[in-house]
């Protein structure tokens, strides 16, 4: 599979925005990633109906183990389900192409809200600031409107990033009303591309073998 935009942007836990919808609907890979997705929803779903113990199962246990070594197992299938609960989730991580690669793991990507006022978490007004902060070894680039590049925090110095020990720190101002998209970079074993427009930015890094990851937008009004 070439395509992970489904994977990237679907699975954040925020809704697909219009613009995910409108690629899922012309992208058959992504179609495909959607459909697999939700089998495993549908599978964690049936699990999860079969992983509750049977009624009274704490009472006779303990009654059980008064009585010394149990002779007999109890029902093992609530157990079963549980089990299919954790390889679902396990089998949800080990996806081919979501991976970070070897070595130390990635420390999560956080952002925040800086002397901006919004009606919902993903909104802000021009004049305020967003902190998105990802792992040192790691790239940050924020667009508005997908084609403008606002900021990019790589190892070259920039105003509005910083190194904060493992962290890499991007502070970007919210100048102008539009949908700000931030995409973090990781390196793959060649040098990450130069920036030209966000969904460009993505194909050009998976075909230079990199990682990346967005964060839901955030529309400034």
């Amino acid at each position: 599979m070439s395509c992970q935009r489904y994977e990237t942007e679907a699975l954040t836990g925020f809704p697909p925005t219009p613009e995910l919808r409108e690629h899922v609907a012309g992208c058959a890979e992504c179609q495909q990633a959607e459909r697999s997705y939700a089998g495993l929803e549908r599978l964690a779903a049936v699990a999860g109906s079969q992983a509750s113990p049977p009624p009274g199962w704490e009472q006779r246990l303990t009654a059980r183990l008064a009585q010394g070594p149990a002779r007999r197992r109890f029902p093992l299938r609530w157990a079963a389900g549980a089990a299919a609960i954790v390889a679902a989730v396990a089998a949800s991580f080990f996806l081919p192409g979501r991976g970070l690669g070897p070595g130390a793991p990635m420390l999560p990507t956080q952002t925040e809200l800086l002397a901006a006022g919004g009606s919902r978490a993903a909104t802000a007004a021009v004049g305020g600031s967003w902190k998105v902060s990802a792992d040192a070894r790691q790239e940050i680039r924020v667009w508005r409107n997908q084609q403008t590049l606002v900021l990019r925090c790589g190892p070259t110095p920039a105003d509005g990033c910083a190194d904060e020990g493992e962290r890499r720190v991007a502070t970007v101002p919210l100048a102008a009303p539009g949908e700000y998209r931030v995409m973090v970079l990781t390196p793959g074993a060649a040098p990450l591309p130069e920036p030209v427009g966000f969904d460009q930015d993505a194909q050009l890094a998976r075909a230079r073998g990199a990682s990346y990851a967005v964060i839901e937008p955030l529309v400034v009004y």
